[in-house]
């Protein structure tokens, strides 16, 4: 993400208004939304820069602005702040996905804001986190994804980022390809246990539902072909490689049986969290299964 760069968030809190320093470099990015959406959902980048809440909007704008972009939750609030102030301001819709992060952690960045009616009110309505949700085949209606689906859904987000980074490695090795494999679609543990058959003479047999007669086939061909490989070393990828797929299946498990019970709730029948009605059931499975988007 480069370089950390200040960026202000002006969000309106019950009691008034109050200015945060975010990190603004995970905005200024091609799709911010979709990697904005986990800084939020159990812990923050953004932290006061004013002893509690002041309501004295401009003064508080002016006595702490510097020169950045001023991140505002309404686009009233843009043009009132450009013309009065004459400092840029953004609202769209990365703004708008900070603005809920700051929403939904109000109570850890100014805890006297924790009421009983903000607790009832503050909903994830995440962008970025509906995408996601749609990217391992739910279709969510945005009221419905509660503190718990979020969290879960974090979880199995880092693990899919750590395994893009593993399969990333895995792949420079290039044993499989050189057989003719598609690894298209493989996820880091799947690339590694092809490996671990193929240049350390591991049984097969385990994997057998993992890969097809085909895949199976190749693997065993390419037995003693390949050289170079740092036996110890290919041990601890792969002992990181189970580390990261066994929680994420658990956790994959542990959403769906979340967004069951979601759709379950008394009085919410007519909102569900639904699947993907132009996907067979057959792609949705895998999809939550490999956690693949």
């Amino acid at each position: 993400m480069g370089e950390p760069i200040p960026v202000k968030v002006l969000s309106e809190t019950p009691s008034g208004f109050a200015l945060f320093v975010f990190n603004g470099s995970i905005v200024n990015v091609e799709n911010p939304l979709e990697i904005l959406w986990p800084y939020f959902v159990n812990s923050t980048t953004a932290d006061p820069t004013t002893p509690g809440i002041d309501e004295r909007v401009i003064k508080m704008i002016k006595k702490w602005y510097i020169g950045e972009t001023l991140l505002v939750g309404k686009p009233e609030h843009k043009a009132a702040i450009e013309k009065e102030l004459e400092i840029p301001c953004c609202c769209d819709e990365a703004a708008m996905e900070v603005m809920w992060g700051v929403e939904n952690l109000l109570h850890i960045l100014v805890p006297n804001e924790e009421t009983e009616l903000r607790a009832q009110d503050r909903k994830l309505r995440s962008q970025g986190l509906h995408m996601f949700l749609q990217s391992l085949g739910y279709n969510s209606e945005k009221e419905l994804v509660n503190g718990q689906i979020a969290e879960t859904a974090c979880y199995i987000y880092h693990c899919l980022e750590i395994n893009k980074k593993q399969l990333k490695s895995l792949g420079r090795l290039d044993y499989l390809e050189k057989e003719g494999i598609d690894t298209k679609g493989w996820d880091a543990w799947k690339y590694a246990a092809a490996v671990s058959i193929m240049c350390m003479d591991e049984p097969s047999s385990d994997t057998s539902q993992v890969f097809s007669e085909e895949e199976l086939r190749k693997i065993n061909g390419g037995k003693g072909k390949h050289t170079g490989l740092i036996k110890d070393n290919f041990k601890i990828i792969y002992k990181r490689a189970v580390d990261v797929n066994q929680p994420k299946v658990e956790k994959l498990k542990e959403l769906d049986d979340l967004v069951k019970a979601a759709q379950e709730r008394p009085g919410r029948a007519a909102a569900k969290l639904q699947e993907e009605p132009d996907e067979s059931s057959e792609s949705i499975a895998k999809k939550r299964k490999m956690g693949e988007a």
